[in-house]
């Protein structure tokens, strides 16, 4: 008797202590702990990714506008400045005939392999390769398209890989940047 006694208290004590790890494991956890466990989960799903257009592809904007950008290339200026310049049209969409409109082009710019961003150049000089150029804000009706071209800093070794447009003053929460491809 005392042997099966021994026997099953040894098999309660083995079972007991299997159940306590886990059990006070969940008990013990803290706060902390389940913070950086969520976080490791979140982190560890995929990012969506963003599509990039070619040049010429028009994009969709809200209220029926529109976006394209046709071409991007380095050129001398007047000056004899290296210039890049992006021929982009704006589809203004449909908004209240009350206010006006405009088109700038400080929301777009030229990207470079290594991430730089090449905005609008803050001195604009002519070139009969690029005209016309667009000033940095234009008044336009509603409705209305104007296509020209955004002259920016960057220049032959800038090594532009794309062309950003991005809305920073948008107040539509799911307007994100759209990017074509420049080959």
């Amino acid at each position: 008797m005392p042997k099966t006694f021994l026997a099953t208290l040894a098999s309660a004590t083995l079972l007991i202590t299997a159940c306590s790890p886990s059990e006070s494991t969940e008990a013990d956890t803290s706060p902390a702990e389940e913070t950086t466990a969520q976080s490791a989960s979140a982190t560890s799903s995929p990012t969506p990714t963003k599509t990039v257009h070619q040049l010429g592809d028009t994009v969709e904007r809200p209220q029926d506008g529109s976006v394209t950008a046709y071409e991007y290339r380095v050129v001398d200026d007047v000056a004899d400045h290296r210039i890049g310049a992006i021929d982009v049209e704006v589809c203004v969409g449909n908004g209240d005939p009350s206010t006006g409109a405009y088109v700038t082009t400080e929301f777009w710019s030229a990207v470079s392999d290594d991430h730089r961003r090449y905005g609008p150049a803050s001195t604009l000089w002519g070139n009969d390769e690029i005209a016309p150029i667009l000033s940095s804000e234009t008044d336009v009706s509603w409705g209305d398209c104007i296509r020209g071209w955004v002259v920016t800093d960057a220049t032959d070794d800038s090594n532009v890989t794309q062309v950003r447009y991005f809305n920073s003053q948008s107040e539509d929460p799911n307007d994100e940047e759209i990017i074509w491809e420049v080959s």
